[in-house]
């Protein structure tokens, strides 16, 4: 059995195997684009998880607070 090695043909277009290297200041774009929205996914799961204990804890110092403030605020006028 003969063997011979196959010598690449010029006839015919072959993409490249390795795609050229982007552009650095492209790559960095884009980067910060996806570091971005994942930021505000994670703002936003955050918010969702969060959001009845921060209403809560508001409304807990607008009852216990504002009025001890409000009563000290009118004693120190007078």
């Amino acid at each position: 059995m003969a063997y011979y090695t196959q010598q690449p043909c010029d006839t015919y277009f072959v993409e490249e195997a390795y795609p050229q290297q982007r552009n650095p200041a492209i790559l960095k774009m884009e980067g910060r684009r996806k570091q971005e929205a994942m930021a505000n996914e994670l703002s936003r799961q955050a918010c969702d998880t969060y959001m009845e204990d921060i209403i809560g804890h508001m409304k807990y110092m607008e009852v216990n607070c504002l009025d001890f403030t409000f009563f000290q605020y009118q004693t120190d006028t007078r």
